[in-house]
């Protein structure tokens, strides 16, 4: 199997994880990815199996999600510091996603019984598999967002026509 090493800065919604250097603090830190072969295709796939799939994909891959797997890293921790470390989500959405990850199995959820009720939420084996599957993109991420701007400022540009106003009087 062969290893890529990568030296990355981690961007903000990456700077939560342990030992991942923030953004500013001029750290960098190599990681080893391992290389994989392509996974085999099941040719088997029903309509039931693929609707299963696509909504997994959209939950997994929907923006608050990978920040609150992320946020909680190897950490467990109570609702109101878990929505102070994932800036810009609303209490509801956040009450929703924590809802729908632990549905999904990704993350636990500890009621205590005590006064007042305190509730702490961490990863499971999954939810900790996904962060896990999440760290190599991070470093994709890192090593072509440069790139990706450039890109995007070019198309912009280039797709950017004049405003020609037209006025008809009929």
């Amino acid at each position: 199997m062969d290893h890529v090493k990568s030296q990355l800065f981690f961007s903000s919604w990456m700077s939560s994880l342990p030992g991942h250097p923030c953004p500013g603090n001029e750290q960098t830190m190599t990681m080893t990815v391992p290389m994989r072969e392509p996974a085999t295709r099941n040719k088997e796939y029903t309509p039931e199996v693929c609707a299963s799939v696509h909504e997994i994909l959209a939950r997994i891959g929907d923006k608050w999600t990978v920040a609150i797997v992320t946020a909680l890293g190897d950490r467990r921790m109570r609702f109101k510091i878990l929505h102070r470390s994932v800036g810009g989500v609303s209490q509801r959405v956040l009450t929703t996603c924590l809802r729908n990850l632990e549905r999904d199995g990704l993350m636990v959820r500890t009621a205590y019984l005590t006064v007042p009720p305190s509730v702490e939420y961490e990863l499971s084996e999954r939810g900790r598999s996904l962060r896990d599957t999440l760290e190599p993109i991070a470093v994709w991420v890192q090593a072509h967002w440069q790139a990706i701007e450039q890109s995007r400022r070019r198309f912009d540009f280039e797709t950017q026509k004049p405003s020609t106003s037209i006025v008809t009087n009929w």
